[in-house]
């Protein structure tokens, strides 16, 4: 891949066009958020996923097969490997940020400080198991209809190559009857998918809700205010003085205290897009069969969208609607902050990402196109902007209140008649980071966890392809990292190298 462009909306593309629904769980009990005071260990659920293998002429669901090896000879407290698995590093940190302990310790008492407080309570995974089990005919259905489709299909191959990228043409080929086959079986998951995100989040709401308010009326009762809570991740975000971080920290039911920080804007350079030509009969892929996108609605949290772009504006033909929120209140309290209380780009970089993803092309540049360039709506989630040094740079608070929009109060977007839901995030910012778990990477571990159908992808960083980490939240053991890889214009991938 020669550019960052193809490799974010690939992954968007081909996840939102093929995904299966979760498979339903066993019933149990929620905990309550009492329950949850008295073991404030964090609970969030890693999904971790058998590793795939390529199909090879011949379809053959081993999903039940790969699971029982990867799990036979698992012991409690091993990885899955069966080596001994050590205390992740969050484990031992305290509950309030050394660093935000440090500079409240240098501030006058009453001078206020934005703080993110994650709770320990996170009964999300448990609803959404509890929600999937009411759900399981409708899921099943949807299931068995997408291994019948994929059986049916698997008679366009040859099966005379060891490997299906030496056999792309049959591989991909695909009748009208058959794109249109799967246009259904995409709303049908659709359409279940979006009553499950709805019933997950009316359940979620009142167990947050219960869980925050002790936490929200202990910051009133220590002269502070709190800005919002967020469904997603039980986070408060709150304005707290310096002399009532420490006494707030001790509040039961709080698992981490930091200060809210900048994240700053990836992708900053970018080699040409990605030159597919549809009429090359030599390429054969998911553009072919009408695989662009469609149905499912990405969300791009950067510094906005030009919507007036001829490539990205509001059209019927092809048809494309776009639909924003933004939140700047972090923002707003900086100096740096040089940006418009609106959902526009001013700096350029959310409509960069927002073409990577989703450009239809234009008069002239008709082949300049976004990996799923067929999305018939982009919800563009302006948590950041321009800063003085004419760079993008966002707030982790304004993040959160946006994604929990997303999430959990889409008629908060406008126009607000969206009647959807998101089906995936893409993020382009992010922070140094030493660590292989963070406050950070834990917020989006929890929402990729506990939310159906709704991947997540996240910029890997600028700083390759010296430094071997990734940026913070890109670590985060759920999220889809992406890194921007140059293939030096040759088709041996032998001197292929990752850039960032």
């Amino acid at each position: 891949m020669k550019s960052f462009k193809k490799n974010i909306a690939l992954v968007l593309v081909w996840v939102m066009a093929t995904q299966p629904l979760l498979a339903a769980v066993p019933a149990g009990s929620i905990s309550t958020p009492q329950q949850s005071v008295e073991n404030t260990e964090s609970d969030v659920t890693h999904v971790r996923q058998p590793e795939g293998v390529e199909l090879t002429g011949k379809f053959n669901d081993r999903s039940a097969q790969m699971r029982a090896e990867m799990l036979k000879d698992h012991k409690p407290g091993m990885a899955e490997d069966g080596t001994p698995m050590s205390a992740s590093p969050m484990a031992s940190l305290p509950v309030v940020d050394t660093k935000l302990a440090q500079r409240a310790a240098t501030l006058r008492a009453e001078e206020q400080i934005r703080v993110l407080i994650h709770l320990s309570y996170l009964p999300h995974g448990e609803v959404l198991q509890q929600t999937m089990l009411r759900f399981k005919d409708d899921v099943n259905a949807v299931e068995e209809s997408r291994v019948a489709f994929l059986k049916e299909t698997e008679l366009a191959r040859s099966g005379d190559t060891e490997r299906d990228s030496e056999d792309y043409v049959n591989m991909f080929s695909m009748s009208d009857e058959k794109r249109e086959e799967l246009r259904k079986l995409n709303q049908r998951n659709e359409a279940v998918s979006i009553e499950i995100k709805q019933a997950v989040t009316n359940e979620l709401r009142g167990l947050i809700d219960q869980s925050q308010q002790p936490i929200k009326d202990e910051i009133a009762r220590l002269g502070g205010t709190v800005e919002f809570g967020t469904i997603a991740g039980n986070v408060v975000v709150a304005l707290v003085p310096a002399s009532a971080i420490e006494a707030l920290g001790k509040t039961p039911g709080i698992m981490r205290m930091v200060e809210d920080s900048l994240m700053e804007g990836y992708l900053n350079l970018a080699d040409a897009a990605a030159m597919v030509d549809p009429a090359d009969t030599s390429l054969m892929g998911l553009w072919d069969n009408n695989v662009t996108g469609g149905i499912y609605d990405p969300a791009i949290i950067d510094s906005g969208v030009d919507t007036s772009h001829p490539a990205m504006a509001n059209s019927t033909t092809p048809l494309r609607e776009n639909f924003g929120s933004w939140y700047l209140v972090a923002a707003n309290g900086s100096a740096n902050f040089n940006d418009l209380f609106t959902t526009d780009d001013l700096q350029g970089h959310g409509t960069h990402v927002a073409g990577i993803v989703a450009s239809y092309g234009s008069a002239g540049f008709t082949q300049n196109l976004g990996m799923a360039h067929g999305v018939e709506k982009v919800v563009n989630l302006k948590a950041g902007g321009r800063n003085n040094a004419g760079t993008a740079s966002m707030f982790w608070s304004d993040k959160y209140f946006l994604v929990d929009r997303a999430l959990n109060n889409t008629a908060g977007l406008v126009p607000n008649d969206f009647l959807d839901d998101v089906d995936g995030f893409n993020l382009s910012y992010g922070g140094d980071t030493a660590l292989d778990d963070t406050d950070g990477s834990r917020f989006w571990d929890s929402v990729i966890s506990s939310v159906n159908d709704t991947p997540v992808t996240i910029a890997a960083g600028n700083s390759g392809p010296g430094n071997t980490m990734f940026s913070d939240p890109a670590i985060s053991y759920n999220a889809i990292t992406v890194a921007n890889a140059n293939d030096h214009n040759t088709l041996s991938r032998d001197d292929d190298i990752i850039r960032s």
